[in-house]
């Protein structure tokens, strides 16, 4: 049964290779941390929420919004294959309800905090920069690109990123929650200029100060789609 449906659109990805071992205490049990040419990655992420039903009932002044989170990267083996997955570290959104939801049924780690976006889009370049207050200082992730998407290669890092059939949050040392993410494959743009103003420890916490003085090794700008979060599995 699908809890949420919604569309992502215009997502922007700054994606940083980070220490494994940071990431341990984060890592939802049965779950183990998932690698690219033998790197560990957080992405900063920023993107539209747009015709956001809840079991399908639209709830006023929740359709339109956007969310800015950092996330990280997992498997998790089912007795068959391997399931890749995204755990959240942080989500951000100006709605309360929403983070309420996510926290409860998912069991995410949403903060409600001032947000805004700026998507501006003409024949020569596509804007998405998304923007969020915290203790009076605004903090921003703004990608500019090229406005003709593509498909992904195959087994490329955009791959690796953006093909994540799961969510992953972590109940109890002894106990995990797993949520299936539908949505097509997301055509991306080619990223012309990019500018990230975030102060990583005040935002996300002290074991991610060294995002304040590094550069991402990539930035993706995807198309987005229709998606839907069946409700959540526990496992353990």
């Amino acid at each position: 049964m699908s809890v949420l449906t919604c569309e992502w659109k215009k997502l922007a990805f700054a994606n940083y290779i980070f220490p494994a071992e940071i990431l341990q205490k984060y890592l939802p049990k049965y779950t183990k941390l998932d690698y690219f040419n033998g790197n560990c990655y957080v992405s900063l992420v920023g993107f539209q929420f747009q015709n956001v039903k809840i079991a399908g009932v639209k709830v006023p002044f929740y359709t339109n919004f956007e969310e800015i989170n950092l996330r990280f990267y997992v498997k998790r083996f089912d007795g068959a294959n391997w399931r890749k997955g995204t755990v959240f570290i942080s989500e951000i959104a100006d709605k309360v309800a929403l983070s309420s939801l996510a926290n409860s049924v998912f069991h995410e780690n949403y903060q409600t905090l001032p947000t805004k976006q700026e998507v501006e889009e003409n024949k020569e370049f596509l804007k998405a920069k998304y923007s969020w207050q915290f203790h009076e200082e605004w903090q921003h992730l703004e990608v500019i690109s090229n406005t003709l998407p593509n498909p992904y290669a195959e087994n490329s890092e955009a791959e690796f990123i953006l093909d994540r059939p799961y969510g992953y949050g972590k109940q109890s040392e002894e106990e995990t929650n797993e949520y299936k993410i539908s949505h097509r494959d997301w055509p991306i743009y080619e990223v012309q200029e990019y500018s990230i103003k975030v102060d990583f420890t005040k935002v996300f916490g002290p074991e991610f100060n060294i995002l304040n003085s590094a550069t991402p090794h990539s930035v993706i700008l995807a198309e987005g789609s229709s998606v839907s979060a069946d409700d959540r599995v526990m496992i353990g």
